[in-house]
């Protein structure tokens, strides 16, 4: 306290790509505090590839923007030894390492806990989020606080582990308003992803692992890909997958989609980049293909038509709104059939079928100052004045569909479309959770 600011030290978990995306947003709305100092540690993960040039990338950036505090980087062996106030998770593992005295939140994986993993729900699973048998607080939670977005996610957590009562905080998600605020901005986002006027954009989401719409060799995606773009030019073609897909358990998996993808590079194509937001395509969109992962719970969240692929039912947890907004969606078994099944659906969709925004999401257009809300009491700090603010997504930047030459890394391409202009800043505190059209297929009318 030299400078007279009473200070706290915040550390950053980067377990995958993914998870620090998470971790990484909740880090831009705290940055700008002069009395918080930053470092990230790289956790050990399986599927952790990727992730470093991900970690550069956001100390990089930190040291760019004279808004924000600087990240420091600390090995994550020597995390253990520092009395850190807070520390942010953005998916499980490690915890133990820090001891009972550092604050841990746990931030949401994804909308929905759809998801089940070693017969267990992989967000609020007692495996998952309990101490083990073998160490001193055998059977307690780990976590301080976990952020969810629905208050229906968090009643069936606590009745399948009571313990979390008193640690699930319900604070809207900020990819949902990111989501909001990108579909507020629809047509903008269509024109840069080249939808013309009287196209009907088609997304495909595929979540990763066996039972993804990709699949792991994309045995399933691959074929309905080549499928959707022989529906002429009427249709336009967007693509997102999940990053462990691009990153994985090592390069062979990212090596492996780049050939297999630029098959598509002259059919009317675009693919969400695995470094870029995800929020323009879905807002773009006019119809959805869905598996099982939390992606297009979000994009459910629009209330546009969607259409499911076939998913195990083992690897989805019944009750969770995904499985509402399947049974919703036409089930397409076989890639032949796209043209009528999507023909069937744009014409006969029924969003009251699917499960309603209350129960996916809580508090639209509010997370980020409900987040705040959550973290300052933890580090023992008044809230900010005034608070900081949500950005929408920039423009998209399509990953370029070519395989890079010989000796020539993924990241000396040239992007296929110019840099987006600048985000524009929206105040946390500034509602979004409007109702959308059931189905538009031609961008909507200047707001």
């Amino acid at each position: 306290m030299a400078d007279g600011v009473d200070r706290r030290n915040v550390l950053l978990l980067a377990h995958t790509v993914l998870s620090l995306r998470y971790v990484r947003e909740h880090y831009d709305l705290l940055a700008s505090d002069p009395r918080l100092r930053f470092a990230v540690a790289r956790a050990p993960d399986r599927m952790s590839d990727g992730v470093e040039d991900g970690i550069e990338q956001l100390i990089k950036d930190s040291r760019q923007d004279p808004n924000k505090a600087e990240i420091a980087r600390v090995r994550f062996e020597g995390a253990g030894e520092v009395p850190w106030d807070l520390a942010l998770f953005g998916t499980h593992g490690s915890r133990e390492l820090l001891g009972p005295q550092v604050p841990c939140v746990h931030i949401q994986h994804g909308l929905g806990a759809g998801k089940v993993a070693e017969d267990d729900d992989f967000t609020y699973g007692p495996q998952w989020v309990r101490y083990p048998s073998n160490t001193p607080r055998a059977g307690e939670p780990l976590y301080d606080v976990m952020l969810e977005s629905s208050y229906s996610i968090r009643d069936q957590a606590v009745r399948n582990y009571p313990p979390l009562a008193d640690r699930i905080r319900v604070v809207g998600d900020l990819s949902v308003d990111r989501l909001l605020l990108a579909d507020a901005q629809r047509d903008e986002y269509r024109a840069a992803l080249g939808i013309a006027p009287d196209q009907t954009a088609l997304l495909l989401m595929s979540t990763w692992g066996p039972d993804g719409l990709m699949g792991p060799r994309g045995e399933k995606g691959i074929p309905l890909l080549q499928r959707a773009t022989e529906l002429g030019d009427e249709y336009r073609i967007l693509l997102s997958m999940h990053p462990h897909l691009w990153h994985g358990v090592n390069q062979r998996v990212s090596s492996f989609w780049r050939p297999r993808l630029a098959q598509f590079r002259d059919r009317n194509v675009q693919v969400c980049s695995p470094e870029e937001d995800w929020s323009p395509y879905l807002a773009a969109a006019d119809v959805g293909i869905i598996d099982h992962g939390s992606l297009g719970l979000y994009y459910g969240l629009l209330r546009r038509p969607s259409i499911a692929v076939p998913v195990p039912e083992r690897a989805i947890n019944p009750h969770a709104p995904i499985a509402e907004l399947r049974a919703a969606s036409p089930l397409l078994r076989d890639p032949d059939r796209l043209d009528a099944t999507l023909a069937s659906t744009l014409r006969s969709f029924d969003p009251d079928l699917a499960p309603p925004r209350e129960r996916i999401t809580a508090h639209p257009g509010q997370a980020a100052e409900l987040v705040l809300q959550e973290l300052y009491p933890l580090m023992r700090l008044p809230m900010p004045s005034p608070l900081p603010a949500l950005t929408r997504a920039p423009l998209p930047r399509p990953y370029p569909l070519n395989v890079p030459r010989k000796g020539q890394s993924p990241k000396e391409r040239k992007p296929s479309r110019p840099a987006s202009r600048g985000a524009d800043p929206v105040s946390p505190r500034t509602p979004t959770g409007r109702d959308t059209p059931r189905v538009r297929r031609r961008p909507s009318p200047p707001r």
